[in-house]
């Protein structure tokens, strides 16, 4: 079974995980409804590259757990 990384979204009305894929397009929609990463995440986004891992910065504590890879 293949591993699949998946990436925490947010809407005023809650969070749920999507797949990196499902994710990026998400975020790459004109309208998307407002989905957005959370604040809290371990992980950044541009249009340029995507998905990024945050780099944990001197001092800073580890980041609350958003993504998650699941097996299918």
């Amino acid at each position: 079974m293949a591993k699949v990384t998946m990436i925490e979204l947010e809407i005023p009305q809650g969070r749920m995980a999507f797949p990196v894929e499902q994710a990026d397009g998400i975020l790459r929609m004109k309208f998307n409804g407002g989905w957005k990463l959370p604040e809290d995440s371990e992980w950044s986004w541009t249009p340029e590259k995507g998905f990024e891992k945050k780099a944990a910065g001197k001092g800073a504590k580890k980041p609350t757990e958003s993504a998650s890879t699941v097996e299918e």
